[in-house]
């Protein structure tokens, strides 16, 4: 068949490959007459085979001009498929088709011209089923150019994967290559199909041979022995004789290549991984009757390797025939039972293993038994820890029905997953609990619901016991059952909507949810966003006019997941984005940052906490709620407080609440900027959320240049001892607080001395002096009476039940919140004993801090280990001690210390802060060292022994080899208990007191004030002064000796924000006091964080 008009020698040279030679003669024709079409399409074809596409673009184009033809529109294709440009491409191969005169034929020419130009750019998948698809349409016609053109696109194909070493996709190509080849080895396709050789530069003398010869390397290089033996055979059999004498240096190394690889025993293929080559070793070495228990073993290892599970089994049940007394067989009959999903098979011949060798005295068969043990109480555990932090109840997907927590893990148990995984656990014990997490996380995953409600939603006693997909799909039930639905089709079994997944009638239920909900969504494998009013195919805009962006709750539930996808009315996705986070949506986070002002950082991965409190406060200022609380309780997971949910307390209390909470922990202020009417809760707090709608404001920003021009200024005017006073007055300044609604606020206060009112366009304009500031105006719309007159003015089973089942015992009433988590309500508790009682010894705890003050344990199981007891000194140890300190401490200094300590008020806590009477050591030096996983730091602090800290975590404050900042302190807490003073709260016997009633006359109108142990005698009655003295100097003696004995210590860390922190309390301190005289100078109240 013929289409190309060429002469024969620029032919011969396309043959050749001599494109130079080609090139030149198909220049000087057209040189010869500009018009011959011919000869530019054929110089395009050779311009496309040096890839030099531009100029074969152009001479097609040229061709087509001077007069459109078959050949002109193919180059044209051709060119513009190595252009990658295959629309036009496509289109100029079609036009072709206009020349081929309906000869068949031609067409079929044609396809093939076009499927190899895009195999050539390429588009290798798509030209070899262009070229499949043609061999199969017209059955009856000659199939020969088919053949060879797709035995060639593979083979091309097969080489490249063959040249990355992926010699499985080698393999299967060449395979497939063999497959298309309808020729014999000594077929002269090559000048019959010479066309793909001029266009293409094809070598088809030698694409039978080449073809084979790659088939038997890739499969040997695969390791597909059996076949690559099986191709050889094919390959020799097809041959004739010069065929077969041409390559025989090939077959030669071909057979010495595979006679190495089957050298190797099976042993090692098996090591290697190599099942199919161990396979066939070991079944020759059965076959030759060597097969022993071992060899029946490691074939039953291979095929399960490879799968063949009916087929391992079988070799496992030989290795028990054979050796009934050893484990091997059993272990893997279970392997090859699991593999071939026969679960309840595979336990089951585990357990009769179990029980076959329970009195085995072999360490590995006791622990095949242990094994078993231990798959089930790791799987109870990690389904304990994975419910954790996911709603009680959840709504089945598949079934349809609402499941508490008992029948979602009974559900689990009954499955296959279940069974799998515990099957799998006794043979893959190294990775038992990365696969249990994995198995149990994906089973257990749960998607959440985020919309708004309307109309009637589905209650929970509505939903109860029944089918969701079988209730009438009518308002709320419509939307569960699409919600219930779509995630069913995205692959989840679990799914939570707020409608009918909370007992709203439950109040300890609402509570704990509304204070676990950002957890919820926060672990969420995804969060579906359900839009009701953006209509199906809405544009860019939609989202962010939703009434969805002006509701409450949306906010936590849009920042809390991970994973969220938007859907419109009809359920489809929203912009018809189908990746799999819209969070990862470039157009659909510009949307929701341009409609809900959060930054882009925050859409995508919000945390939750204190900082930037008026940021986030701004973000829902606009938003509205059904019940008035709601725009506060939304905010508890943003903010990562836990609190009481009230409903009924209205807003101004809830959101007083939540912000005395976060100025209260965090000592951030921002939230007391707003703009509004002030809130009954407390003055400096807003009445609503809406006064965070404002921009705060902002002064003029000052370049660093300005900076140094007002220091340079300020050295001139104002004497550097007031600035650093200054700075040490505003450093010493605690962090702003809260205690029963009233602020404690550290500020700069200018008194104010005048005001002058006037009045403008419904305002009230004050204009306003005060000491140390500019004149001033106040603008407001409220009349300030105080102004306004001519007058002056004047003016357990729950982690927290830990905590809360010790309520009765320590005699105290407090809320109890479940969701909390057992810190914050073990926290609760000992802030109360310890404020109430003054009691320090429940800060005596060996273990971690807890997050709401680092004084306290984080678990009661601190309280384990004994409290440090220091030796005890008998009375004789006591008075010996008393006459070497009148020696060598002076009496004065005893009774200084005495005063100084009697005056400390006992411990209290305020908004988690401990304020801690103690006696505070400063840390000057610290050594580190390592020993047995434990840090140890040896420690230097003035007026003490040196001493030692252990502790098994790492102190970065003292592990950086550039000296720390931070100031540390070593503080003995102080117990009022030292003082020997008389318990006042044990009754008197009246008897026992002396009539004091006929020589004693009180004076009318005499009152005498409270005394203190320094000015009365310990029995409360007057006595002589001499008495007192001597009794007063022997009490501070004493207690100046129990103070020289070791106590219990702890290491506080100075914070930025002045209060303190206690580190390393994992390991007891033990310190020992050096110098008495130091004491007076140590003894004060320090506020621990």
């Amino acid at each position: 068949m013929q289409i190309l008009t060429i002469n024969t020698t620029a032919r011969d040279a396309c043959i050749t490959g001599d494109l130079a030679t080609a090139d030149r003669l198909l220049t000087q024709e057209i040189d010869a007459d500009s018009n011959d079409y011919n000869s530019y399409a054929n110089r395009s074809f050779v311009m496309a085979r040096t890839a030099d596409w531009d100029r074969a673009l152009d001479d097609a184009i040229k061709s087509i001009n001077i007069e459109p033809s078959l050949m002109g529109c193919i180059s044209k294709g051709i060119a513009l498929c190595g252009k990658r440009q295959f629309q036009d491409a496509m289109k100029a191969f079609d036009l072709a088709f206009m020349f081929v005169d309906e000869d068949l034929n031609k067409t079929r020419l044609l396809l093939l011209i076009k499927a190899i130009a895009l195999f050539n750019a390429n588009q290798h998948e798509e030209a070899i089923l262009r070229v499949q698809q043609l061999a199969t349409t017209r059955p009856s016609a000659n199939t020969l150019a088919c053949g060879i053109v797709e035995a060639y696109l593979h083979v091309q194909v097969g080489i490249n994967a063959l040249d990355d070493a992926r010699h499985n996709e080698a393999a299967d190509h060449f395979t497939a290559a063999v497959g298309t080849i309808n020729f014999s080895s000594t077929s002269a396709i090559h000048s019959e199909y010479d066309i793909f050789v001029v266009l293409f530069g094809w070598d088809l003398k030698s694409l039978w041979l080449t073809a084979h010869q790659h088939w038997c390397r890739s499969l040997l290089l695969a390791g597909r022995l059996t076949e690559a033996v099986r191709s050889y055979r094919h390959m020799m059999d097809e041959s004739d004789e010069a065929t077969k004498a041409s390559c025989l240096d090939w077959s030669t190394e071909f057979k010495q290549d595979y006679s190495v690889l089957h050298a190797a025993k099976g042993d090692d293929a098996l090591a290697a991984g190599n099942y199919d080559r161990a396979i066939e070793l070991y079944s020759a070495a059965i076959d030759l009757d060597l097969a022993t228990d071992a060899v029946f073993a490691n074939r039953s290892k291979a095929r399960s390797a490879k799968m063949l599970w009916d087929d391992a089994l079988l070799d496992a049940q030989m290795v028990i025939k054979l050796t009934p007394s050893s484990h091997i067989g059993y272990q893997l009959q279970h392997a090859a039972l699991h593999g071939a999903q026969r679960y309840d098979e595979a336990i089951d011949a585990f357990q009769t293993m179990s029980s076959k060798f329970e009195n085995a005295p072999d360490t590995q068969t006791r622990m095949l038994r242990q094994q078993y043990v231990d798959a089930e109480r790791a799987i109870q555990e990690t389904i304990k820890a994975q419910l954790n932090d996911a709603p009680h109840r959840l709504l089945n997907t598949f079934t349809g029905r609402l499941c508490d927590r008992e029948v979602q893990i009974d559900a689990f148990k009954t499955s296959t997953e279940y069974k799998e995984l515990f099957s799998s656990t006794l043979v893959h014990v190294d990775l038992r609990m990365e696969c249990i997490k994995d198995v149990v996380g994906t089973y257990f995953r749960y998607v959440m619901l985020s919309h708004r409600w309307e109309g009637k939603e589905p209650l929970l006693h509505d939903i109860q016991g029944k089918v969701a997909y079988d209730l009438d799909p009518v308002g709320g039930i419509a939307k569960l059952q699409s919600f219930c639905a779509t995630a069913r089709d995205k692959g989840y079994r679990w799914a939570w909507i707020d409608t009918c997944c909370i007992d709203q009638t439950n109040n300890v239920e609402v509570q704990q949810s509304v204070n676990s909900m950002f957890i919820w969504y926060h672990h969420s494998a995804l969060t579906i966003i359900y839009l009701s009013d953006v209509p199906p195919s809405s544009q860019a805009g939609a989202l962010a006019s939703s009434v969805w962006n002006t509701r409450g709750w949306t906010v936590q539930e849009f920042l809390a997941p991970k994973f969220v996808l938007f859907y419109q009315k009809d359920w489809s996705l929203y912009l018809d984005d189908r990746s799999p986070n819209h969070k990862n949506s470039l157009a659909i986070m510009q949307e929701m940052g341009d409609a809900t002002g959060i930054d882009s950082q925050a859409l995508v991965a919000f945390r939750p906490g204190m900082r930037h409190a008026r940021e986030k406060l701004q973000w829902v200022s606009a938003r509205v709620t059904t019940w008035q609380e709601d725009i506060a309780y939304s905010l508890f997971g943003i903010f990562g407080v836990n609190l009481p949910v009230i409903y009924g307390e209205k807003k101004q209390k809830a959101l007083g609440r939540l912000l005395e909470k976060v100025v209260a922990q965090s000592g951030d202020i921002s939230a007391l900027d707003w703009v509004g009417q002030s809130s009954e809760f407390n003055s400096c707090l807003p009445a609503d959320i809406t006064s965070y709608k404002a921009l705060p404001y902002t002064p003029p920003s000052l370049s660093e240049g300005d900076i140094q021009t007002s220091i340079s200024l300020l050295r001139q005017t104002v004497a550097v001892d007031l600035a650093l006073k200054l700075y040490a007055l505003l450093d010493d300044l605690k962090a702003a607080r809260f205690a029963d609604c009233r602020l404690h606020l550290p500020c700069i206060a200018f008194r104010v001395t005048a005001v002058k009112r006037s009045h403008a366009q419904d305002q009230e304009i004050y204009e306003v002096k005060a000491d140390g500031l500019h004149d001033l105006p106040i603008t407001t719309k409220d009349k300030l009476i105080q102004f306004s007159s001519p007058r002056p003015t004047m003016q357990a089973f729950l982690l927290e039940d830990i905590a809360y089942s010790l309520f009765g015992i320590f005699g105290v009433n407090l809320p109890v919140i479940y969701g909390e988590k057992k810190q914050k309500a073990l926290g609760r508790l000992l802030e109360k004993v310890v404020a109430q009682s003054g009691d320090i010894s429940a800060l005596d705890w060996v273990g971690q801090s807890s997050e709401f003050n680092s004084c306290l344990p984080a678990d009661i199981t601190s309280y384990k280990a004994l409290p440090y007891t220091p030796p005890s000194l008998s009375e004789g140890d006591i008075q010996t001690s008393i006459s070497l300190l009148r020696q060598t401490v002076a009496v004065d200094l005893a009774l200084k210390l005495y005063a100084l300590l009697d005056d400390l008020k006992a411990a209290r806590f305020a908004d988690c802060r401990l304020h801690l009477p103690c006696i505070a050591f400063r840390v000057t030096a610290v050594k580190r060292s390592h020993a047995q996983d434990q840090e140890i730091y040896e420690v230097k602090a003035d007026g003490l022994h040196d001493l030692p800290i252990t502790t098994k975590d790492k102190l970065i404050q003292f592990s950086s080899p550039r000296p720390t900042m931070q100031a540390f302190l070593l503080v003995r807490p102080w117990n009022r208990y030292l003082l020997d003073l008389p318990d006042f709260a044990e009754p008197y016997d009246l008897a026992e007191l002396p009539d004091v009633a006929d020589n004693t006359q009180s004076k009318e109108g005499s009152w005498s004030a409270p005394g203190s142990p320094l000015q009365d005698s310990p029995g409360g009655f007057p006595q002589t002064q001499e008495t007192v003295d001597s009794e007063l100097s022997d009490r501070a003696l004493r207690l100046t000796a129990r103070l020289a004995q070791p106590f219990g210590a702890f290491l506080l860390a100075h914070q930025r924000s002045g209060e303190y922190k206690r580190i390393a309390p994992d390991h007891d301190i033990i310190a020992q006091v050096k110098d008495l005289s130091s004491i007076p100078d140590m003894v004060k109240t320090l506020e621990i964080l």
